[in-house]
């Protein structure tokens, strides 16, 4: 379901109507790629469920990522050094936001910057992706960033992401 304009609270508060749930669910996952709207993950059992759909070997992009920029960092920074000055600082972490239509729901960066008081962000990225904010904090506040994160958006705290 495409989140369109409405904001990411509106969606966290709106509650489903008892008979269109299931037909919402279902038309979510008929679509390609498979979808389900953001509202229904807003509650305690929402946010399990969330955390099980990350960890599945489908959920793989992030893992990806990482383990493509571990691989190949010395060849990425090489070819970066034709076109501009390159330094690499360690321990540092990159946290996502990911949700439907992103790019354009107003407030989300307002939010989510709102709840990181205290929180030294290094580095902003939004333009890549509809899908995705991006930024860069420091590794040993990687924890607190996601859990403040998941306290603002989710209204729960997963303990176990970072098992």
């Amino acid at each position: 379901m495409n989140a369109g304009i409405d904001t990411i609270s509106a969606q966290r508060d709106a509650a489903p109507a008892p008979h269109g749930f299931c037909d919402e669910i279902l038309r979510g996952l008929a679509q390609s790629p498979k979808r389900i709207a953001p509202k229904f993950f807003y509650d305690e059992t929402g946010c399990q469920l969330f955390e099980e759909i990350c960890r599945l070997d489908e959920y793989y992009l992030t893992r990806t990522e990482i383990s493509i920029l571990r691989e190949n960092a010395t060849e990425i920074c090489q070819a970066l050094r034709e076109f501009s000055e390159v330094s690499v600082e360690k321990d540092q972490a990159i946290v996502c936001i990911v949700g439907d239509n992103l790019r354009y729901t107003p407030g989300v960066a307002a939010r989510a910057f709102g709840a990181l008081q205290g929180i030294n962000i290094r580095m902003i990225s939004q333009g890549a992706s509809l899908l995705n904010l991006g930024f860069v904090v420091a590794a040993r506040d990687a924890e607190k960033t996601v859990t403040l994160l998941h306290q603002e958006f989710f209204r729960c705290a997963d303990p176990t992401v970072f098992d």
